[in-house]
């Protein structure tokens, strides 16, 4: 069986550099701008895991 994530639409201004290295990264791995974004901050969240309790 499938599941999905529920996913809610966001903006967010990037610095031109941030997201030209993103289409880079994405070109060479094949996974979305968007996917990454989401895996950074996944990163992002489980080291600051203690300060979310």
């Amino acid at each position: 069986m499938l599941s999905y994530m529920l996913m809610k639409r966001t903006a967010l201004f990037l610095k031109e550099q941030q997201l030209e290295k993103l289409q880079k990264l994405s070109e060479k791995t094949g996974a979305p701008v968007a996917e990454l974004i989401r895996r950074s901050i996944d990163a992002y969240l489980l080291s600051r895991k203690k300060e979310l309790k």
